[in-house]
């Protein structure tokens, strides 16, 4: 699934390390005006404990989430391109370009936050 081009986008809030709530402005006015992005190609763990595994997983959720939230404050201009509808049918697929130009699922990665995910089985945070 390839994404198409980039559209701009508003950071609104950081869900957890792999998904941005997001302001679309070219779909104002739309169901898809505010979304929530799921970043395609990453899994980051869980920062909610109901959701988390193992104690490990949760403290290191935290950390992913606190990281992308220093990554995409409120208000931050992003570059956003639609990917799909992930499996769950509630969030949007898509990939997030930083203002800086680097694509925040690949700086996810770089940090240790996050696993290479291509939508089937995702690898434990509990080792």
């Amino acid at each position: 699934m390839t994404p198409a081009a980039a559209i701009v986008a508003i950071a609104l809030s950081v869900t957890d390390g792999d998904t941005i709530r997001v302001r679309v402005p070219d779909w104002a006015g739309t169901p898809f005006g505010t979304i929530a992005v799921r970043v395609l190609g990453i899994d980051t763990p869980e920062s909610q404990k109901a959701f988390a595994k193992c104690d490990r997983e949760l403290a290191l959720g935290k950390e992913a989430k606190d990281y992308a939230k220093r990554l995409v404050p409120p208000n931050t201009r992003l570059g956003f391109a639609y990917a799909g509808q992930d499996k769950y049918g509630g969030r949007v697929l898509g990939t997030i370009t930083l203002p800086d130009g680097r694509d925040f699922a690949a700086v996810m990665l770089e940090q240790g936050l996050a696993h290479p995910y291509g939508g089937k089985r995702k690898a434990s945070w509990c080792k």
